[in-house]
């Protein structure tokens, strides 16, 4: 469920990465759907993540919304703000990587990075992807926001303001 302040505090976490509007309201928008479609489906984010196909507010297919999004169904323009859904253990590191991935091949358009996701392991993203992360703030300015299940409430933490 997402908190009734959920929108500022994504907004404000994100603050500095320079942003435009309409790809927070494209993030906002998939982050309502995939919450809305959760609570409806038994398989939860699992079964919900297959259900973004479009764009509720715009209607177009979510690679061609305002923002990029990780996995997708095919590589689309270079956007300003990335949204990486990853599940569970088994997908962290990976969806870690491409995140690094997509930024290195979106150098100087990427500045936001919207990390959705079930599950968080501290000690892994220290040790294999936190100095790269730090390294796209310091040089890019890009910013990572963990947007962060806890039970059944979505919980907006700055990884790398």
């Amino acid at each position: 469920m997402l908190s009734p302040h959920f929108e500022e505090e994504l907004s404000e976490a994100l603050a500095g990465a320079d942003v435009s509007g309409a790809s927070m309201e494209a993030a906002i928008g998939i982050l309502r759907q995939l919450d809305d479609d959760m609570m409806e489906l038994p398989a939860g984010i699992r079964g919900a993540r297959k259900g973004l196909k479009r764009d509720r507010a715009s209607g177009e297919p979510i690679s061609f919304a305002a923002i990029n999004l990780i996995p997708g169904s095919h590589k689309g323009k270079c956007r300003d703000l990335l949204m990486v859904i990853s599940l569970g253990k088994k997908e962290f590191t990976e969806r870690l990587r491409q995140a690094i991935d997509h930024c290195i091949q979106c150098l100087n358009a990427t500045r936001g990075i919207i990390f959705v996701s079930d599950y968080w392991d501290n000690e892994a993203f220290n040790q294999e992807r936190k100095s790269t992360f730090e390294t796209l703030n310091k040089q890019l300015g890009v910013q990572l926001v963990g947007v962060l299940l806890a039970g059944n409430t979505w919980v907006v933490v700055p990884i790398v303001p």
